[in-house]
């Protein structure tokens, strides 16, 4: 495992959109119909408002995250890579190098939710409904003091 990140350009977009679909398909089995394309749709307007990486393997994407004002806005890792020992990796260049200290998540995503409290993070509060005031529960976590 030869992890590196690169910061992510315009023309990196269709790779981390395609990733951002393999792994929510994955891990976001408790999403209505309907609402993966919504969702699609956010992602492709949000994609240029943050600070996006894009990390490899040998030259190879497994994943992507994005940071706004220390909070990591998105984590995603394709499938394949998912419970490799890839995303503690990750975490610890993005404690390093970008200062993260806050992370949203939802509730239902009980491996991610599992992932981030390993990874020194704790739960400071809870929202019945995502930021689209759709009904998936949404977890606010800090690191630990």
């Amino acid at each position: 495992m030869t992890i590196k990140m690169k910061p992510a350009i315009r023309k990196d977009d269709a790779i981390i959109i395609s990733i951002w679909e393999a792994s929510v398909r994955e891990t976001h089995d408790f999403l209505l119909p309907g609402d993966f394309e919504e969702f699609k749709i956010q992602l492709i307007k949000y994609l240029p408002l943050l600070d996006m990486q894009l990390w490899l393997d040998d030259d190879v994407p497994i994943g992507f995250s994005a940071i706004a004002n220390q909070k990591l806005e998105m984590f995603f890792i394709a499938p394949p890579y998912i419970g490799q020992g890839y995303g503690r990796s990750i975490m610890a260049h993005l404690f390093s190098d970008f200062a993260i200290k806050s992370v949203d998540v939802n509730e239902q995503n009980a491996v991610a939710v599992r992932f981030y409290l390993k990874q020194h993070f704790e739960v400071l509060s809870r929202d019945e409904r995502d930021d689209g005031g759709k009904p998936y529960p949404i977890l606010h976590l800090g690191l630990k003091a």
